[in-house]
């Protein structure tokens, strides 16, 4: 199983249940970039799967707008995302 609520709302800092619906939908939105990104289900999840999805979660909340921003590339995201689909890859050729 991924990441659950309280995990993240520890991981960023928040206090109160105010965010407890958006927090659930990025969960549920990292869960899809990630398996949409590598391939993972996210059904086992690995150290780095749930890293991944603390750093998309944590970027998604932090700069949650209507503005126009400019995407930052997160280059420790990346690598985790390309260890994760590698993982997948090594896991499709053992079986």
């Amino acid at each position: 199983m991924s990441l659950e609520l309280e995990e993240v709302k520890k991981y960023l800092r928040v206090d109160t249940d105010d965010e407890d619906d958006t927090i659930q939908h990025l969960i549920e939105f990292s869960r899809e970039e990630i398996e949409n990104s590598t391939g993972d289900d996210g059904k086992n999840p690995s150290k780095s799967y749930k890293m991944a999805q603390l750093l998309i979660i944590a970027d998604r909340f932090e700069t949650r707008t209507s503005e126009e921003k400019e995407q930052r590339t997160n280059t420790v995201l990346d690598k985790l995302l390309l260890k994760i689909k590698m993982g997948v890859a090594k896991n499709v050729t053992r079986k």
